[in-house]
Formats: structure tokens, C-alpha cells, sequence
């Protein structure tokens, strides 16, 4: 029982950081299911349960991740009609001076997951030590 409560944890994680292909995501669950068989000694019983909530959540699994496909799909059309009707008001100077801010907003974004550009890895505050130490209560 400990291990399908590890078990559903688990798939929990894979399908929080799911990519909306669905066939990176059956590629992950397979490669998943079989370390977690390997690394937590399941049986065969176990094994064959396991396969059973994976193939009774699956469909529901695929949905989400087709219907986060579309919701991506439909934002990156808004965002980029967005960006030509900005364009068509912005003076050459304007447009230089946004494409470095949306670069910069980008970094940050990137830094934010813990990542840092090739560009920008000299720069980056987000290595081991460099974050300032928690305040001394008395």
C-alpha cells in the first residue's frame, strides 16, 4: 500500500510537468512506470495494478494535455497579433528599446525556473552562494 501511495505520487509529478505532446508524455509515463518498478523492487501483482490506475487516468491525462495544447496555441495567436499591432505604432527607437525589454523579461523568466542563457550566465545571480543569507532572529 506505501508504495502505491509513492506510486501516485509520482504520477502526480509527471503530470505537472507534462509537456503538451502527448507522445513525450506516453514516452515519459513508460520510462517513469519501469524505473518505478526497478527502484522500488514492485512485483509483478503490483506491476500489473500499476498499469491499471495508469491506463484508468489516461484518458483524462490526454485531454488536459490536448486541451493545454490548444490553450498554448490560442495565447502565442493573441500574443503575436498583440505584438504586430504594437509594432505598427511604435517608432524605430520604440520597437529597438521593447525587443531589449521582452529580451530581458525572457531572462528573467529563465531565471526564475533556476535556468540562466548562455548569454547571460556571467551575470547570473542565481548561483550557489550568491543569494544573501536569512536574517538572524534573537
Amino acid at each position: 500500500m506505501k508504495h502505491l501511495f509513492l506510486l501516485s505520487l509520482f504520477m502526480i509529478g509527471i503530470i505537472s510537468y507534462a509537456q503538451p505532446n502527448p507522445e513525450k508524455f506516453e514516452q515519459r509515463k513508460e520510462q517513469f512506470k519501469k524505473k518505478l518498478a526497478e527502484d522500488l523492487n514492485l512485483t509483478p501483482d503490483q506491476i500489473k495494478k500499476v498499469e491499471a490506475i495508469d491506463a484508468k487516468y489516461s484518458n483524462e491525462e490526454k485531454a488536459l494535455l490536448e486541451q493545454r495544447k490548444n490553450t498554448n496555441e490560442k495565447l502565442k495567436a493573441i500574443h503575436q497579433k498583440k505584438k504586430q499591432e504594437l509594432d505598427n505604432i511604435l517608432t524605430k527607437e520604440q520597437k529597438e528599446k521593447f525587443a531589449q525589454m521582452r529580451q530581458e523579461m525572457k531572462s528573467k523568466r529563465k531565471g526564475k525556473k533556476g535556468e540562466c542563457s548562455q548569454k547571460n550566465k556571467a551575470e547570473c545571480k542565481h548561483k550557489k552562494g550568491d543569494m544573501p543569507p536569512p536574517p538572524i532572529e534573537d
